[in-house]
């Protein structure tokens, strides 16, 4: 400092050198309030009776909620875990698969109730499959029993059937890839009628030799007679 004021002193004339040290103090005190930022400033504080400041007017908002709004807590902003529905295929019970059966079809409103209205069929037929003929009635195809292969029955009306002499398809026999033929399914197309069946490769299936399913087909001009 002692050198400045002697280097200003010999610089400006000496009616203004003695305001020199005030000049020099106050840029000092300006560059050291530069330098650090202000912190070592006194800030300002309320008076008494005044406004708050911008920032303690933030402040307060933040931490006080607005008249009218509507508060959250964090229990009701988590997501309700979803109930899950119950598998009819899981049901342990003929109830509980019911019920289960219920909640996969929200939409029926109306459970409609099924009576039994005639016995279809005789002792052992079983896998049925109907094909509406052209002339009205209905040809119901179906497992003919024990050995006995697939078998048909007719109806006027789809209620009332009556069998059909004969055996519609039989097993090929030992040795073939469809020894025991069932379980028909018959479609009507042009110029015929094709069936669809499972054939069992096994005649006689134990525990050590199980079945052995495929799934075949025969054709029919008339339904009646069928050729593999």
């Amino acid at each position: 400092m002692f050198l400045v004021q002697r280097e200003v002193t010999w610089m400006v004339p000496t009616s203004i050198a003695r305001f020199a040290p005030l000049v020099l103090a106050a840029l000092a005190l300006a560059s050291f309030a530069a330098c650090s930022g202000g912190e070592g400033m006194a800030r300002p504080t309320k008076a008494s009776g005044g406004s708050p400041s911008s920032d303690e007017t933030a402040q307060a908002s933040a931490r006080e909620p607005s008249v009218g709004a509507t508060t959250v807590s964090p229990a009701a902003a988590m997501p309700e875990t979803a109930t899950p529905m119950p598998r009819p295929d899981l049901a342990r019970t003929v109830d509980e698969r019911r019920m289960a059966e219920r909640q996969f079809l929200p939409g029926v409103t109306d459970v409609q109730r099924w009576h039994e209205v005639a016995l279809v069929g005789q002792p052992g037929n079983f896998a049925p499959s109907v094909v509406p003929l052209a002339d009205g009635r209905y040809r119901m195809y179906a497992n003919g029993g024990a050995g006995k292969g697939i078998v048909s029955l007719i109806s006027p009306d789809g209620i009332h059937f009556e069998a059909e002499p004969g055996i519609r398809l039989n097993g090929a026999g030992t040795g073939a890839l469809d020894c025991v033929a069932s379980h028909p399914w018959v479609v009507a197309m042009d110029g015929g009628f094709r069936m669809y069946y499972q054939g069992d490769a096994n005649c006689a299936p134990t525990d050590s030799q199980p079945h052995q399913f495929r799934v075949f087909s025969a054709f029919s001009k008339d339904g009646l007679t069928f050729t593999r």
